[in-house]
């Protein structure tokens, strides 16, 4: 028992010191790239601090570098740490000019429902299957947001109410990709939005769905007045 722990433990180690070896030539790389953030400072974290950060993040100044390297933060985003954004620009670099719209890039990542139909009427929806590795990322980090109470996090509870979990990640992951490829298209900041005020937002664009298919059947909506 002791011989198979201290192989254990041995193991263990090498495998740190492989990963501690991987970060630092990551950080070289990322060091030895053009500088895009033309003097700008680092924009302050948004994420709360923890005292204890997860095991799967990188243990360098990733954020700074990554900053440095595109001239946008991508963890201001809700969602995206350190390590989702360092898959994301190690995938697509900084240069998103081949996609001509957002649309294009989010079908490229399969984060969109492809519709199977005829005459009007759709008969089966998918998602186009891929082993693309920011598609499956962002999908993590979307999945992430099932408890978070933020914006992000309270459209995926809405959607996972009404179509299940699954196609909350998907839905989720899909807009967390528009906010990437907006940020690193256009160079535009991401202003994170509170809760309340989505859910304000929410409630306008539903009254305002109602009211309209109110008015197509010859009705009006008047709201309910409270009596004393």
């Amino acid at each position: 028992m002791l011989f198979a722990l201290k192989q254990a433990l041995q193991l263990y180690e090498f495998y740190q010191k492989q990963l501690r070896e991987c970060e630092r030539q990551i950080e070289a790389c990322l060091l030895a790239l053009k500088d895009k953030s033309d003097g700008r400072p680092l924009p302050p974290s948004l994420r709360k601090r923890k005292c204890k950060p997860d095991k799967n993040e990188v243990r360098f100044g990733a954020r700074a570098l990554l900053f440095r390297m595109s001239g946008v933060d991508l963890t201001q985003s809700e969602g995206i740490s350190e390590t989702t954004a360092l898959v994301v620009l190690s995938e697509l670099g900084t240069d998103l000019s081949a996609f001509a719209h957002e649309k294009n890039f989010v079908s490229w990542l399969g984060l969109c429902p492809q519709h199977r139909g005829s005459g009007g009427k759709i008969f089966k929806r998918r998602i186009r299957r891929g082993a693309n590795r920011v598609a499956r990322a962002l999908r993590m980090a979307a999945q992430g947001c099932h408890h978070a109470k933020n914006a992000l996090g309270a459209f995926y509870r809405r959607v996972q109410s009404r179509a299940g979990g699954p196609k909350a990640i998907v839905a989720t992951a899909r807009k967390i990709a528009e906010r990437v490829y907006r940020m690193l298209r256009y160079g535009q900041e991401y202003v994170r939005q509170s809760t309340e005020t989505y859910e304000q937002a929410y409630q306008l664009r539903l009254q305002k769905s109602l009211a309209k298919k109110a008015a197509s059947l010859g009705y009006k909506l008047v709201p309910e007045t409270m009596t004393p």
